[in-house]
This record gives structure tokens, sequence and C-alpha cells, in this order.
């Protein structure tokens, strides 16, 4: 292995592809396992290979495949190609959901849709503070989510407006009195669902 060629020094030939040039270096590694001499002047011969091929990819004399001389659209390819393979029904894993934080968020929202059911069960007693802690708890969820206090602010109230149209249908449907049972259980599942759904 005294040849100054480094081809030949791996056994190969001039216009031998890169792969070729890769498990020649390994077979050789492991074939002088034992002479570190060796495995030095295999690890030389490699290195002047791949030098020697950069020097030619980049005086133009060598072409580039187009998956390596642009690897950002390879990428961009990928996701597109696996998304047609996938099955249909796998979008709800896509969606924005930290079930620790929907759980937690709900058990809130039951929380004072319980205190809403009670201010509905006494006369006299008006339901919309366990409305407005409903809001407050939507805007302050929405923002430690989004970071962003004035968007937390427009989603909150894109739910009151969604929460409050689902609960004026389910009034003029009579399905019961005024702001009782399910009318609250909407709001505040329209609540809920906003601040776990909404990025």
């Amino acid at each position: 292995m005294s040849d100054s060629n480094p081809y030949r020094l791996l056994g190969l030939t001039e216009d031998a592809p890169f792969e070729e040039v890769q498990e020649a270096r390994a077979r050789l590694l492991t074939e002088f396992a034992a002479d570190d001499k060796r495995q030095q002047m295999v690890e030389i011969a490699y290195d002047n290979i791949l030098m020697q091929r950069l020097k030619m990819r980049q005086d133009g004399k060598i072409k580039v495949p187009e998956r390596i001389r642009y690897p950002e659209r390879a990428v961009l390819l990928r996701p597109t190609q696996q998304q047609t393979s996938r099955p249909a029904q796998q979008w709800w894993r896509r969606l924005p959901i930290n079930l620790s934080e929907a759980g937690i968020s709900g058990l809130i929202f039951a929380a004072i849709w319980l205190l809403y059911l009670a201010l509905a069960s006494t006369p006299q007693t008006d339901t919309s503070y366990a409305v407005v802690i409903g809001l407050l708890t939507t805007l302050y969820f929405l923002y430690r989510k989004t970071q962003v206090f004035w968007k937390a602010i427009l989603y909150t109230l894109g739910a009151l407006v969604i929460a409050e149209v689902a609960a004026s249908s389910l009034q003029n449907l009579d399905v019961t009195h005024a702001y009782t049972g399910p009318i609250g259980a909407v709001l505040f599942a329209i609540f809920w669902l906003a601040t776990i759904l909404l990025r």
C-alpha cells in the first residue's frame, strides 16, 4: 500500500461513485483493524479523494444531484409526500392541544359552570358574574398560550360572540329557561374550547 494514488490504495477506479468509495474505506478499515499504519493510510487516501471531489465540484467538473445541491427542496417535498400516504382520520393529531393544560382548564370551567348554575338557581342573583369570571379565565389561558395580550383579548371577544350566538339560538329554541343548565354549559364549553384550540 505504498502507492500514492488514493484510488488505487482503496482498490477503486477514478470514476467510482462516492458510495463505492465509502464502502471501500469501511471494508479496508475493518480489514486492517490491527494495523494502525495501514488504517491511517486508508484514511489519508479517503481524505484525498474527498478533497479532489470537492475541488472538482467547485470547478463545475462534477454534476451534483439536485437532492444534494438543494437539500431544502427535498425537505419541503417530503411532508407533502407523507401527507398523501397518511389516512385522513389523523387530522386531530395536528391540533395544538396540551392534554394536561386542557384538563386543568376543563376543571376550572366546570367549576365556573357550577357557580353559574348556583347563581341561576337562587332568585334575585345575576349570572353575569359567572360569565365575567369565565371571560377572565378565557383571557388568562389565551394570554398564557399566545403571550400577546391584544391577541388574547381578540380571541376572548371572538369566543364571547360565538358563545352568545350559540346561547341565544338555544334560547330561541325554547330548550330551557334563560341562562340556565344547557345554555351555561354551551357558554363555558365554547370558552374552554377557545382556550385549548386557539394558538
